[in-house]
């Protein structure tokens, strides 16, 4: 059988048994902060999205997100991100909506796995988390 008509038969049944036109819909947006860098990649391991996320002046560490709405990964009994490694080196999760929870977790994984402090790397707006972290 033809590769590349295999591989659209596989994509087609994988959207829609992890019913991908739902999730276009019901995923939200997510403002990433100015100072990330944030790559996109595949959604492996029962995922439904994964990104890499890092701070642009600190390359050298990445956090890994994944949004898991089936309860493939963990047990949660509603669709949520998981950060890793997370501020405390073990993992973070946060319902799928709460995306002011999720930046803000991400804020202080991203200040731990670079050693840095909050005042290093915070833009004005982050004073609170200054004081959490």
């Amino acid at each position: 059988m033809d590769y590349n008509f295999t591989r659209m038969r596989l994509s087609s049944e994988l959207s829609i048994a992890a019913e991908w036109k739902k999730w276009t819909k019901e995923i939200p947006f997510v403002n990433w902060p100015s100072e990330w860098e944030v790559k996109a990649i595949p959604p492996f391991g029962g995922s439904i999205i994964r990104y890499l996320v890092r701070l642009k002046q600190y390359p050298d560490h990445d956090i890994s997100i994944y949004l898991d709405c089936y309860d493939e990964l963990g047990v949660v009994g509603q669709p949520y991100w998981e950060i890793y490694p997370a501020n405390e080196g073990d993992t973070y999760r946060c319902l799928m909506n709460d995306v002011d929870e999720l930046i803000t977790e991400l804020w202080k994984a991203l200040i731990a796995i670079n050693e840095l402090k909050p005042q290093d790397c915070l833009p004005e707006g982050y004073k609170l988390l200054a004081e959490e972290v």
